[in-house]
């Protein structure tokens, strides 16, 4: 029972160390893109809206995150962002017009 347990926790463990690695990537790429579109990403951080799991193109089962941010182009106006990550590798990135 107790090796159950601990199993459990490592488990729970890995999965969280996953998700936070996932979450910063996506961070990061809606922080470039923003500063490659000239635009000023909103409260500097993203938030996981889909999580699933898929297989990656060389056929191994991966998380699949989608995350949602905002920006601005005056300071008024909230835009919406996307980014994909699927594994370690960013799949998708769009920015509202």
């Amino acid at each position: 029972m107790e090796i159950a347990i601990v199993l459990g926790f490592i488990a729970i463990l890995a999965y969280w160390l996953n998700a936070m690695r996932s979450h910063e990537l996506a961070r990061t790429a809606g922080k470039r893109a923003c500063q490659e579109a000239q635009v000023q990403l909103l409260d500097d951080t993203v938030e996981v809206v889909q999580v699933r799991v898929r297989r990656d193109p060389g056929g191994r089962l991966a998380f699949y995150r989608t995350y949602r941010f905002e920006f601005t182009t005056d300071g008024d106006v909230r835009h919406r962002g996307q980014v994909t990550i699927h594994g370690w590798r960013v799949r998708h990135l769009t920015l509202e017009s």
